[in-house]
């Protein structure tokens, strides 16, 4: 496998120009999807997964606010690295085993499925993303900071069609390009949720 085309790079997304309109009110996630508590982030035993990480504090931004803005779907073509449009999202979005669909711009990972695992309020969101490439544990973390939020992103991605050379590729390439693509959308995150330049 030689260098990782763009569906490799980002899981998550260039931004697109910031939306006009009022904010698509915050669905929330029912306070039982804490039962269970926080994602688990051990691969399974053989499992080659790699990881990505992200984190950012966002100045002047309420942590209900920036969650809130992270949990609309159809917001995310404003500040998701790579993501073109939301193809679909179910209504119960955040709760724990609903999906969102949705299409990257063109030479990226084509049609991206996103399915709920966890939803615990104000803390942490984890999802299961999965592309024709890649499959993916996605958890976003929200906590507060003086002043403002903070949000952090870790991704354990797997590499479905693996070759002699896949391990190297991703050591050298793709690993960066994933935590590149992730400090993009939290920069383009705290942009929108600040009201700055995206």
């Amino acid at each position: 496998m030689g260098a990782p085309r763009a569906p490799l790079a980002p899981l998550l997304r260039d931004h697109g120009r910031r939306r006009e309109g009022a904010r698509t009110p915050f669905r929330g996630c029912r306070a039982a999807s804490r039962r269970g508590g926080r994602v688990s982030r051990a691969p399974a035993p053989g499992a080659l997964v790699s990881r990505a990480r992200a984190s950012l504090a966002i100045p002047g931004a309420s942590l209900t606010d920036v969650e809130s803005l992270w949990c609309t779907p159809e917001r995310w073509p404003e500040f998701v690295d790579g993501l073109a449009s939301v193809g679909s999202a179910d209504p119960a979005y955040p709760e724990a085993g609903s999906v969102v669909e949705w299409r990257s711009f063109p030479g990226g990972r084509g049609e991206v499925r996103e399915i709920v695992t966890l939803c615990v309020p104000g803390e942490q969101l984890a999802s299961r993303v999965e592309d024709e490439l890649t499959t993916a544990t996605q958890v976003v973390s929200f906590s507060e900071a003086q002043g403002g939020a903070t949000v952090s992103i870790e991704l354990d991605y797997e590499i479905r069609k693996r070759g002699p050379f896949t391990a190297v590729t991703d050591l050298l390439f793709v690993r960066r390009a994933q935590a590149d693509s992730l400090r993009r959308t939290l920069a383009a995150l705290a942009a929108v949720a600040t009201g700055g330049p995206a």
